[in-house]
């Protein structure tokens, strides 16, 4: 697994809205790209994504908005596959 420190800096630029959106979908595709080679697991990313889910800088939170959608397919996802691999 990818150590925090390797990718947060994609996260980073990803929220910062001072940076060029080519940098923010950069950031933003690492971190797919980590996440689908598994080099990267979904709960690690959200346990370090804690302060930007949960801040009360508004301009931070509406970057977020956009992988609002894929967490809960995600969640789904997950809630339907327990039948079949358990808790």
């Amino acid at each position: 697994m990818a150590k925090a420190s390797s990718w947060i800096h994609h996260v980073e630029a990803f929220v910062d809205s001072s940076r060029l959106s080519e940098q923010q979908s950069s950031g933003l595709n690492a971190i797919a790209e980590l996440v689908k080679s598994d080099r990267l697991a979904i709960e690690g990313l959200v346990r370090e994504l804690e302060l930007y889910l949960t801040t009360t800088d508004n301009i931070v939170r509406a970057r977020d908005w956009q992988a609002l959608r894929g967490a809960l397919v995600g969640c789904l996802a997950l809630l339907r596959r327990k039948s079949e691999a358990g808790m």
